[in-house]
């Protein structure tokens, strides 16, 4: 298995979807559906439920996001028919928009139709399916040559989809099989190692790389060394590898992420996260260890801290700044 494995995963169409202008509750649904460990059909269309609730509040980008990321999960499952299901309702809803946003999100959806329809067998809806992506891709390339602030990353995406999806649909012409992009494949993704105990640094380079199922890996595309026992509670041990979908973005309450602490020199930690009113928590699964106080400003330091004695009197508190706290991404499960 070659590093370059990893580009191809990086195709998967959840991981393409254009999401700057995803609502807060788009992201808290999107964090739940990357807790998917494998096709729990219950599981998955309880998170579709909520989806149509986001698109009955008007949230089409969000509720359409959503069905996405289930139906990359559903096709890695072999639950073709819900996949193909929520494929095409995002279809129209990513339809009733004209900017590029949407557009390179319609045309991620039209090739996620073509990859269920060519699981399903169904070559003529596949090569149509494509062709549409391919259209829509070049409609969004053209649009994103007048966004300034991102046009060079999200033009040279929609290059290289490109360049998969007529592979693909080349092959189908010629009756040939579908390169490995479905169940069962490896990939190999980089590992860094990071924290859940005590603060340890995040090397710039990888310090290895592991092999992945893409059916275990979700929206994950790096993975963790985890030093330390802090997480022991939720099932996360010293020396386990943990998966990470990197992201900017605060989870919803309650959600395992890895943070980076500028004042610790780009050092990092998994912790459960939790937003209070006037800070946010970072809390170990283990009592031994304390709970991380990420501020606003110094001020609230005794307020918060008097808080705490009250309602957990044996737990110890380190305290942060938030402008030298950032979130690195979002544990989507272990590794084995």
């Amino acid at each position: 298995m070659q590093q370059g494995s990893l580009a191809r995963y990086k195709l998967y169409p959840s991981s393409l979807l254009w999401l700057d202008s995803l609502s807060q509750a788009g992201k808290d649904l999107r964090a739940r559906c990357c807790q998917i460990q494998a096709c729990d059909t219950d599981m998955v269309k309880g998170l579709a439920a909520d989806a149509h609730r986001l698109l009955a509040r008007g949230d089409a980008s969000g509720g359409a996001i959503v069905l996405i990321c289930l139906a990359d999960r559903c096709r890695d499952a072999g639950e073709l028919v819900l996949a193909r299901e929520y494929c095409e309702e995002a279809v129209s809803h990513f339809s009733c928009y004209d900017d590029c946003r949407h557009a390179h999100n319609l045309a991620v959806t039209y090739y996620a139709l073509g990859l269920v329809y060519q699981s399903l067998g169904l070559e003529t809806d596949a090569i149509g399916s494509y062709d549409r992506a391919l259209e829509a891709f070049d409609e969004a390339r053209s649009q994103w040559m007048w966004a300034h602030e991102c046009a060079k990353r999200m033009m040279n995406e929609c290059d290289e989809v490109v360049r998969w999806i007529r592979e693909l649909r080349q092959g189908l012409a010629l009756g040939q099989p579908a390169p490995p992009l479905l169940t069962g494949t490896l990939v190999k993704i980089p590992m860094w190692s990071t924290s859940a105990g005590s603060l340890l640094r995040v090397r710039e380079e990888p310090v290895d790389w592991v092999d992945v199922e893409v059916s275990a890996l979700g929206l994950a595309n790096f993975a963790l060394l985890i030093n330390g026992n802090s997480m022991v509670g939720l099932g996360v041990q010293n020396g386990d590898v943990v998966l990470v979908q990197e992201t900017a973005d605060w989870p919803a309450d309650g959600q395992i992420v890895v943070v980076r602490m500028d004042r610790m020199e780009s050092e990092s930690v998994l912790k459960r996260f939790y937003r209070r009113q006037d800070h946010i928590c970072l809390e170990p699964a283990n009592e031994r260890y304390p709970f991380l106080i990420v501020l606003p400003n110094w001020r609230l330091k005794e307020e918060v801290s008097r808080r705490y004695a009250q309602s957990h009197p044996e737990r110890g508190l380190e305290f942060f700044l938030e402008s030298s706290v950032h979130c690195v991404g979002w544990y989507c499960g272990k590794v084995g």
